[in-house]
């Protein structure tokens, strides 16, 4: 479902923009103030909802894959960078900043925080509340909900820097896939 937030006392009606490129699957939501970059792919089941929050920005050539959640609460926006994967299931609840080339790893949780560029956060863990700097590594189940865990992170280890260049490759080129089957 592609379509416009209800007013509320707080929020005016919006309709999402979505570039021509982008691909968004009909099982996927997509309401509200939403913004779609250029050849984003929003896979089966994901949810981009600003209903209650301000706006979410998706920049250019990142990927949404199976049951993703965007949300925000009342007051915040949610802003991803370009080249930015959200792998499947994960969360991201706003007020969040995610830094072009990171990667949110499967069932991760990241909420009112900021991830920096090239940041990776692993499979199932969670980020609240903190910043995370450019290139730090959040390690697979690892709860980070202390600025101080957060200055302590690692960076991305060497074997991981290239995932998420081949994950975006991958899913800009299903976005051209399914945008180019919309024609037909």
């Amino acid at each position: 479902m592609i379509g416009k937030n209800p007013k509320t006392s707080w929020k005016e009606s919006a309709y999402p923009t979505i570039d021509d490129s982008s691909s968004v699957a009909p099982t996927a939501s997509v309401i509200g103030n939403v913004t779609l970059g250029r050849h984003i792919n929003v896979a089966p089941g994901a949810s981009i909802r600003s209903d209650e929050g301000e706006r979410i920005v998706i920049g250019d050539e990142s990927n949404v894959q199976d049951n993703v959640v965007i949300h925000c609460l009342k007051g915040g926006e949610v802003i991803i960078g370009n080249k930015v994967s959200l792998a499947h299931c994960a969360i991201v609840h706003g007020p969040v900043t995610i830094g072009e080339g990171a990667f949110v790893g499967f069932g991760a949780v990241v909420a009112s925080s900021r991830v920096g560029p090239r940041a990776f956060i692993g499979h199932n863990a969670t980020v609240s509340g903190v910043t995370i700097d450019e290139g730090r590594y959040v390690a697979p189940s690892t709860v980070i909900s202390s600025q101080a865990q957060a200055d302590g992170l690692p960076e991305v280890p060497e074997d991981l820097k290239g995932f998420n260049a081949e994950v975006v490759e991958v899913n800009c080129s299903l976005a051209r896939g399914y945008s180019s089957m919309k024609k037909d």
